[in-house]
């Protein structure tokens, strides 16, 4: 969602090209990739910051999401069943494996809490 957006945007910039000068353009692009942009980092940090866009970054929200629901029932119901008809590989991933993995972050100090 949020890289349809900033498609979107940039290509409404393009298209007022002409408004600004070139400066001008160069600074509403920066502002706009800053804007929306969870560096890779920032997002192991805190997978609720933006919706996962891919396999990768659904996993990492799911293993997080565990801890925002503390139980099975609402994790699949509100977290992991969202994502398995655009992600089908989550479909083996248990809660199970997801808690050990947080409690394991969380202890290291990986999540942002």
């Amino acid at each position: 969602m949020i890289s349809d957006l900033t498609k979107w945007l940039t290509a409404s910039l393009a298209k007022q090209s002409k408004s600004f000068t070139s400066e001008e353009m160069a600074i509403l692009q920066r502002r706009l990739k800053s804007a929306s942009d969870t560096d890779e980092a920032e997002y192991s940090k805190k997978p609720s910051l933006r919706e996962p866009e891919t396999t990768e970054e659904v996993i990492q929200y799911l293993y997080y999401s565990v801890g925002l629901f503390k139980n099975e029932d609402d994790w699949n119901e509100y977290a992991k069943n969202m994502f398995i008809a655009d992600y089908p590989a989550i479909a083996a991933l248990s809660y199970t494996r997801a808690m050990t993995v947080y409690r394991r972050k969380i202890a290291a100090g990986d999540y942002a809490v």
